[in-house]
């Protein structure tokens, strides 16, 4: 059961989530997506992101210039909550790991906002928050 949220929406995980699949599934994404960010792979990244994403990464593209090489050493994925409404649905991961980012490690904690439309379609990254 989910408590009420602004907007009418309710916040909670569906009992008949398949939540081992769907964290599958964003693990993969996440590795994905930063496959496409070392690279500056725009069409990759335009799959997986939201307009509203696509256009800020892709200002973080330019402002960083040339290519970087990420390992994912770890990657845990957590489902916090899915928050519902009328056109969409708000799915937000919890991720916690260990990148090695040209060559140097680097803790990652950081919560990933995906939304699905209702009516077809699929998750897309629609925004991302660090946890300090």
């Amino acid at each position: 059961r989910g408590s009420a949220v602004p907007g009418g929406g309710s916040w909670g995980i569906p009992a008949d989530f398949d939540r081992a699949g769907f964290l599958t599934a964003a693990k993969a994404n996440y590795i994905k997506l930063q496959q496409a960010w070392d690279s500056g792979d725009l069409a990759e990244l335009s799959e997986f992101t939201s307009n509203d994403m696509f256009i800020e990464l892709t200002h973080e593209l330019r402002a960083r210039g040339g290519q970087s090489k990420t390992e994912v050493v770890t990657l845990d994925a957590e489902l916090l909550g899915i928050e519902s409404t009328a056109d969409e649905h708000i799915a937000s991961v919890k991720f916690d790991g260990t990148l090695k980012v040209d060559g140097e490690v680097e803790r990652v904690s950081e919560v990933w906002n995906l939304a699905k439309p209702v009516r077809g379609g699929g998750w897309v990254l629609a925004g991302i928050q660090q946890i300090a």
